[in-house]
Order: C-alpha cells, then structure tokens, then sequence
C-alpha cells in the first residue's frame, strides 16, 4: 500500500504500481506557526511591497519568475517591491548565478535578498505583504498554506498538485510551463496589495477556518489510522 501527499503524486506512483494507492494530503502543525522570533534581515520601510519565495531549487520553485515579476513592478516606476528569496547559505552562489543570468545582468542585488532558513518560519511570514508559488512542478506545498495562515496574501501557479489546495483566498495564475506568467503576477502583486486591510482580515479569517478544519494533526492522524486499519 502507498499513500500520496496529492492526486498528481498518487497517479505519479499508479505508472508503477498501479495497485493500493490512495491520496491523504498533509496536515500543518498550527502551534508551529505561533512561533516568532527576532528578525535583522527584512527592510522596514514604509511603503514598500515586501514579497517571499522558497529558493532551494530555483527553477523548480520559479525564483526566476518571481524576479522578473518584480523588476516588471519596479521598472515600472509605481510602487517600491522587494523579493525575500528563503534559500540555505550553500545555494548562495548558484542562488546568486541563476539571478544574474535571469536578470540578465547584477541589478537584482537592489531589489532581492536572500533570507537564510529558521525554524520558527513565521517570523518570516508575519513580515511579508504576498508570499508567491510560481512552481513548475509541487507534490503537495506547506508554504502556501502556512503563508496565508499568516497572514499573506497568495499567488500560486496552476499546475497538478497545487491546484488541489482549495484554501479561500488564493490568487491562480498560469501554468510556467506553458506561459510566461511573470506579467500576469506582478499584475497580481500590485492588485493584492491595493486591497484594503478590512479585506485582507477578510480573507485572513476564511483561510484559516477553512485550514484549521481540513488541515489539523488530528484529522490528519484519523485519516492515516482509517488508511492502516
């Protein structure tokens, strides 16, 4: 018997065996998300749209993407952005040559850092305007789900596996692998950040209702004990 995090894994896993496998999607360790820390690294500045990205695989995560999608919304002359790329301190050469060779030169030290990984994530979230999943490819993503319970906005790429988390609030766009979609987010980024702050606890609270229902440890351990017996 196999158990797959999404209906994309489970088909993935069915090519070589096609028989018992059935799909249980994660759960979220909310009490984690209550866990906050000191932070140095994230600019204060007022007025400024502060954007986070996971960055251990560039290409998979779409860091590429989400740096064009910035550097549309600067160059544009509009509002300040920043984007927050969560990537380990081995990755921060290649990190750092995958941005230039996208950019297509160095300019991108001006608008994008790299955050290194911490335990207590929130910290991170808590500080952040949009947290963006531009992937190519994802089984089943935490980020995404723990972003909005903190309280970012979200912009997630359509494709199998992401498009199965149905939280409220969630801002689709294309498939990377068919499309450029690195308009269609800054478009999303400058839209997200115009909403109110009433709307934004709006959609703060349905998304964590809905997640607190469907993605708890102990409907997670009731699904995984139906699985075993």
């Amino acid at each position: 018997f196999k158990i797959g995090v999404s209906d994309s894994v489970s088909d993935s896993v069915r090519v070589l065996s096609p028989r018992n496998v059935q799909t249980l999607y994660n759960a979220i360790d909310f009490e984690r998300l209550s866990d906050v820390g000191e932070e140095h690294f994230i600019d204060k500045a007022p007025g400024v749209i502060r954007c986070m990205i996971m960055g251990n695989h560039f290409e998979r995560k779409g860091n590429d993407i989400a740096a064009k999608a910035i550097r549309k919304i600067i160059s544009g002359g509009g509002v300040p952005a920043e984007l927050y790329i969560v990537a380990n301190e081995h990755y921060r050469n290649d990190l750092a040559a995958f941005l230039t060779k996208t950019i297509g030169n160095d300019s991108w030290h001006k608008y994008i850092k790299r955050l290194p990984p911490r335990n207590d994530i929130a910290t991170y979230y808590r500080k952040m305007d949009i947290f963006l999943s531009p992937s190519r490819e994802e089984g089943w993503t935490w980020a995404i789900d723990e972003a909005a319970y903190c309280g970012c906005q979200v912009i997630v790429s359509k494709i199998p596996g992401q498009d199965e988390n149905d939280v409220p609030g969630f801002c689709w766009v294309g498939n990377p692998n068919t499309q450029d979609i690195s308009e269609e987010i800054s478009q999303k980024i400058l839209s997200l950040y115009q909403l109110s702050e009433e709307q934004k606890k709006a959609n703060l609270d349905k998304a964590r209702a809905y997640m607190t229902k469907e993605f708890s440890m102990e409907k997670w351990r009731e699904k995984i004990l139906d699985v075993y017996n």
